[in-house]
């Protein structure tokens, strides 16, 4: 994934980092998740999915013709 394709990042709740305990955790809101990483040690972990419907693509067969 290109990082310019990337949404900016928002700093929205005071938790800190789990794993360097030393800064707060930045949230990546994506289109179908949402991701919170830490800029010191790259800690990423999915915060949350959308229940957004998938479209399921099938091939099509010779007798849908």
């Amino acid at each position: 994934m290109a990082t310019t394709n990337l949404p900016e990042k928002k700093i929205e709740d005071e938790s800190f980092c789990p794993k360097c305990r030393s800064s707060k955790l930045l949230y990546i809101e994506g289109s179908l998740t949402r991701w919170a990483t830490c800029p010191n040690c790259k800690f990423k972990k999915l915060v949350a999915k959308t229940d957004t419907r998938t479209v399921r693509v099938t091939p099509l067969l010779k007798q849908d013709f």
